[in-house]
């Protein structure tokens, strides 16, 4: 690195090389009170407060000294005021609110019936400040670093020191050390998701993703680690296990009986998005002996005029489903949700009314989608719709031998895989009688007095 020189002009000269064309970089000369020295300021134009210099340099803001050109154009692009003084060798950062962002708002993609509405914003430390505001002590620990080389984003690891491992904690600051250096740029947390994760080939997320700071705050007080991107509204959460996934601020906050329900209808709901296409398959196809004469015959009736097999209509209503899906979600606004209602009750309509599908098949693909809707995790219920696909396909070759090859295959993977040494079918694979007190069935919070599998030992 580059040491500050003890020559102003020098310094002042690195600098301005280095900021040539960055338009939006200001510098600003003025004369330090008192002294009546040369002084520069350099700052991005809309990160500093509108303050004048000489209240900035000689206030009791937050500030430090730099010593390396390196860490003073750092400072400058992470939206600090960096002030060059004559007859000194070091510069001086100044802390400011640093560059305008969205406030906090109200969670939109995990919505609870109670509890707190605030959500994480684009802001680091404003992330880190709402899981504190949360967590009032200073056993709780916020190691921050950059990654990227060229856009210098702000990350910051999450943990109660004495709750969380510290082998998974030293393991998880391993890897994003190894990203400095190998990345240009990290603009969201799915990036570093996607870079620190062991099995890359999973379609199974092997990281939590929140954008509810409650959630945050209690998994790190359950021994788990929080890591926050700058400019990403949302927290990743690890280690994890399936129960995971299946978990909502809700089931904490209202009575356990209401909480264990919901919690059993998130699992069959699972189990149905990924399975019911293929079990309708292979039951028209191979195994209508499974079912009673009249329902066999209305079925029969129902595709009387269909010119596609079973397995050709099962696939044109899942992508079309899918496309609606695609579409609401890529139209702003209240539009998006009324493109998919209307959009799923006008194609599949159309569709019944022209012959190409049965009505039985609208109601199938319906209930898959509104049954992957159930999970609270978008990335883990993106998971099964892509296996609903293999499975239909092994349905339509083998009947329900293809189904339970397939299912056999999927928890296979899922038993062969882990998590920072955790196993990922936990806790019905392993973990102890506490874990298995808040799985399916959630005991009564007054009889979970201790933590679970993923609490220091």
């Amino acid at each position: 690195m580059e040491s500050v020189s003890f020559s102003f002009d020098k310094n002042i000269d690195r600098l301005d090389n280095i900021f040539k064309n960055c338009d939006d970089v200001i510098k600003r000369e003025f004369r330090t009170p008192g002294s009546d020295k040369r002084a520069v300021a350099y700052f991005v134009e809309t990160a500093v407060d509108k303050v004048t210099l000489e209240n900035l340099y000689l206030g009791v803001t937050d500030n430090k000294q730099v010593y390396t050109i390196e860490d003073a154009v750092s400072a400058v692009m992470i939206g600090d005021a960096v002030i060059v003084c004559d007859g000194k060798k070091e510069f001086t950062q100044v802390k400011s609110k640093g560059y305008p962002g969205r406030g906090v708002d109200e969670a939109e993609n995990e919505q609870t019936m109670r509890g707190s509405r605030e959500a994480f914003s684009d802001s680091e430390k404003s992330n880190t400040a709402l899981i504190r505001k949360r967590i009032r002590t200073p056993e709780l620990k916020v190691v921050e670093s950059k990654i990227g080389d060229y856009s210098n984003t702000n990350i910051a690891i999450v943990y109660v020191e004495g709750m969380a491992r510290q082998q998974v904690v030293e393991e998880i600051k391993q890897k994003i050390k190894g990203i400095k250096g190998n990345v240009d740029s990290v603009m969201d947390s799915g990036v570093v998701e996607q870079l620190i994760e062991k099995r890359t080939f999973s379609p199974f997320p092997q990281y939590q993703v929140t954008e509810r700071p409650d959630i945050a705050a209690m998994a790190v007080m359950e021994g788990r680690i929080a890591v926050i991107v700058d400019n990403s509204p949302e927290a990743l959460i690890l280690p994890v296990n399936v129960a995971s996934f299946f978990k909502t601020a809700d089931d904490y906050y209202r009575r356990f009986e209401i909480a264990s329900f919901t919690r059993i209808i998130r699992y069959v709901s699972a189990f149905l998005a990924m399975a019911l296409p293929a079990v309708y398959l292979a039951v028209i196809r191979y195994h209508s002996e499974l079912l009673p004469t009249q329902l066999v015959l209305a079925f029969a009736q129902a595709r009387n005029g269909v010119p596609f097999s079973p397995f050709v209509e099962v696939i044109i209503m899942e992508l079309a489903f899918e496309l609606i899906r695609e579409a609401g979600v890529r139209v702003p606004g209240p539009m998006g949700s009324t493109i998919g209602i209307v959009g799923g009750l006008i194609v599949g309509q159309a569709a019944v009314d022209a012959n190409l599908v049965s009505p039985i098949i609208v109601i199938v693909v319906a209930l898959t989608a509104l049954c992957s809707f159930a999970v609270p995790s978008e990335e883990f219920a993106a998971a099964f719709r892509i296996i609903k696909y293999l499975l239909v396909v092994l349905s339509a070759l083998w009947g329900l031998y293809g189904v339970m090859l397939g299912m056999l295959a999927v928890l296979i993977h899922l038993a062969g895989m882990e998590c920072y040494g955790f196993p990922y079918l936990a806790p019905q694979a392993s973990g102890s009688k506490e874990d298995k007190k808040d799985f399916i069935i959630r005991y009564p919070t007054k009889h979970l007095k201790r933590r679970g599998m993923f609490f220091r030992r």
